[in-house]
């Protein structure tokens, strides 16, 4: 089996065996149950020959249909349609493949199978993917999440909204893409699925790797190992120390870079991964030229090469040969260089000719299926004028029809009411929940007051008056002829520090002075280390794309929600690891607060306190959002989304 093809096989079996088979159906007068389950049976039989022998499942499968059509029995013949799509995709047959599967979701229509629609759904998605036809994919896609999210089918919402991800990280959108991997990690661990959390987990490290966060990337990275390695998910695997091999590169940590490199090399070579292989081998010998080991990186590069050339791997072979050619200039071998890049130039050509006989290929391929589907199309229109014949013959259908256009009518009417008046609740409800944010804004800034004048009064004014009184004591011993002993001047000198060091602290909470000189990522920091203990509670803050000073107002704000809830995980969570990232995404500043706490419960999560209420007020103030939800580290994930102008 060549390396792609074993590739392509893990990926699709990712992606849509979790649908394949089911064991009932509706109800049928002309077939029994013995029907229903010897038809299963060959189809079950006929996918474990998918991935070794594609011809012999074709076979099977073709058996088991026309079992299915002969006994007619609809959900065997929509299972085996299926099953025929899916094999047909396998051996890269993708036109023949959405025929096969329109045909099914045809009957599952008829049927009124929703689950059936729904996965089906999923694989036309697929192959609208493999097309590259992303924005096709994502609506079919986004309708089977719809499905699977309204039936709570919790292992086939997670897998929809994995693919979701997995589009928007071909879309070059890993902000949208990093929300979606964390909600599918979410309910992967809810129903405790090994392989989905640590298939999530890479994809959330590849998302950070694009963003170019390597810590982030290594942290995710490292926790998919002992979840790849419990379910003996070698290729998934092999393709988490490939990345994590390609971070430590970035960040200039050779030793880690070639560990994981070689630890990739070794997994990939007993699951016989010919093109990820290659690719190993590539970054390997740009690891070790980079770190002058000339000799290991033509070792590397030359076995690359030799597997690239074997399974005609365009787009590698490319970097291989341009790599090789690299090596040769540096050791002055010119003869060599240019012996390969004249290699390079003539595969090219070759390559080039090859891919523009299978476009032409695809295209008469693809004008055969337009003229067929245009022939269907023709008969469709010369049935429908038959049937509108008929239908003007009928009277009593008309009547039926206009009796019930009315009843569906009377019902929108009714429908849209309903609904017009549960929007207006809902915004009575909104309105209500803003006035109690500013309510509790004002509120909690009325407290500080009271608190900054109670400080005044009991703190600075005594320790004033205090110093008031050592003054006029000094003074009086001037007056009777008496010199104050050095201990008087002292503790006059430590009563005025005392109230210094008070009068700033109470500066400080009303306006940090380095947030106005400094900015806000500067004063961020400094508040948190001040008010985290690090034999308590350790912390990490990382903010990305913020080049530039925002508007007062907002960097304020964002101060201010940054210490209530660094406050809040002080006095409630009893956390010991606080996690803060603050990013630019295009036109949205992001903030993520992630403790590992005693964390929140949805259900019981009161949204009446100031302090939630507070916070709420401030980020609706900036028509932002905010959202509460337990941590994948068992504590509690908070994100603020505010929009940019």
């Amino acid at each position: 089996m060549s390396g792609n093809f074993a590739a392509l096989i893990v990926r699709r079996f990712i992606l849509f065996s979790f649908f394949l088979f089911g064991c009932v159906g509706p109800s049928d007068a002309k077939w029994t149950q013995e029907d229903s389950t010897r038809i299963f049976k060959q189809l079950s039989v006929a996918f474990s020959y998918a991935y070794s022998e594609p011809d012999t499942a074709k076979t099977l499968c073709s058996i088991a249909l026309k079992d299915a059509r002969k006994t007619n029995y609809p959900y065997g013949k929509l299972k085996a349609l299926n099953v025929a799509g899916i094999l047909e995709d396998i051996t890269g047959n993708n036109d023949s493949a959405l025929s096969l599967y329109f045909k099914a979701r045809k009957i599952a229509i008829e049927i009124n199978d929703s689950l059936s629609q729904a996965q089906i759904g999923n694989n036309i998605g697929l192959i609208y993917w493999n097309q590259e036809k992303l924005d096709s994919a994502l609506i079919w896609y986004r309708n089977s999440e719809a499905y699977f999210r309204r039936v709570k089918n919790t292992q086939s919402l997670a897998n929809a909204i994995n693919n979701i991800a997995l589009i928007y990280d071909d879309k070059d959108s890993p902000d949208k893409s990093i929300v979606l991997h964390i909600e599918a990690l979410r309910l992967r661990q809810e129903i405790d699925n090994t392989y989905g959390i640590g298939a999530s987990m890479h994809n959330i490290s590849m998302a950070y790797t694009f963003l170019n966060a390597p810590d982030s990337a290594i942290y995710w990275g490292k926790k998919a190992i002992p979840y790849r390695l419990k379910v003996k998910d070698n290729y998934g695997l092999s393709k988490t120390y490939h990345n994590l091999a390609i971070i430590y590169d970035r960040i200039d940590e050779v030793d880690s870079s070639i560990a994981y490199s070689l630890k990739s090399i070794d997994i990939k070579k007993k699951i016989d991964d010919m093109y990820g292989l290659a690719s190993a081998y590539n970054n390997l010998g740009l690891v070790y030229f980079n770190n002058k080991e000339i000799s290991k990186a033509k070792s590397c590069i030359e076995n690359g090469l030799e597997i690239a050339q074997t399974g005609e791997y365009i787009r590698i072979l490319n970097e291989l040969y341009g790599n090789a050619a690299l090596i040769a200039d540096f050791e002055k071998n010119y003869k060599l260089a240019s012996s390969l890049k004249d290699s390079l130039e003539k595969y090219n050509k070759h390559a080039y000719e090859k891919e523009t006989n299978e476009k032409l290929q695809k295209l008469q391929v693809e004008f055969e299926v337009e003229r067929k589907e245009a022939k269907i199309e023709r008969l469709n229109q010369e049935n429908e004028i038959k049937k509108r014949d008929l239908e003007r013959r009928n009277i009593q259908i008309q009547s039926l029809v206009v009796i019930s256009v009315l009843v569906i009518l009377l019902g929108l009417l009714l429908f849209f009411s309903i609904r017009k008046r549960q929007e207006l609740k809902h915004n009575k409800a909104l309105l209500n929940e803003r006035q109690k944010g500013s309510e509790a804004v004002i509120q909690a800034t009325e407290e500080e007051r009271k608190q900054i004048a109670k400080d005044l009064h009991d703190g600075i004014g005594q320790q004033l008056a205090a110093v008031k009184l050592s003054w006029e004591n000094t003074i009086n011993k001037w007056k009777k002829g008496d010199r104050p002993v050095k201990e008087e001047y002292e503790k006059m000198g430590k009563l005025i520090d005392e109230t210094s060091s008070d009068v700033r602290s109470i500066s400080h909470r009303m306006m940090p002075r380095v947030l106005q000189e400094k900015g806000m990522i500067s004063a961020i920091e400094e508040m948190l280390n001040l008010s985290l203990d690090p034999d308590k509670i350790t912390y990490r803050f990382e903010h990305f794309q913020i080049d530039r000073r925002l508007s007062p107002r907002l960097e304020v704000s964002i101060y201010r929600i940054i210490q209530e809830l660094i406050k809040n995980i002080i006095t409630h969570s009893n956390a010991s690891e606080v996690h803060i990232q603050l990013m630019q995404v295009k036109k949205q500043l992001i903030l993520v607060v992630e403790d590992n706490g005693v964390g929140i419960d949805p259900k019981n999560n009161k949204s009446d306190g100031i302090g939630l209420l507070s916070l709420k007020g401030r980020v609706d103030s900036f028509q932002g959002q905010i959202n509460f939800e337990p941590s994948p580290n068992s504590g509690t994930l908070v994100t603020v989304r505010i929009p940019l102008g």
